[in-house]
């Protein structure tokens, strides 16, 4: 169970960065011309938050496997 809380906290990390990213990519396409970097940023960013937060539900749905 310590194993599974840590790995929580390190899929939190990520799928909060990965919102950041988003963010970033959507500041940068607002504010330069530059489509193709802002896009790579934004889908960088959803890639981590998506794995991020998918870990988070398969971690979860295995330590409810584990207490029952």
């Amino acid at each position: 169970m310590e194993k599974i809380k840590k790995f929580q906290i390190v899929n939190a990390i990520l799928a909060f960065f990965g919102i950041g990213f988003i963010a970033i990519g959507f500041m940068v396409f607002s504010q330069q011309d530059s489509f193709v970097i802002s896009l790579m940023i934004t889908f960088i960013g959803c890639a981590m938050a998506i794995s991020g937060i998918a870990s988070m539900i398969e971690l979860k749905l295995l330590s409810d496997k584990l207490r029952h």
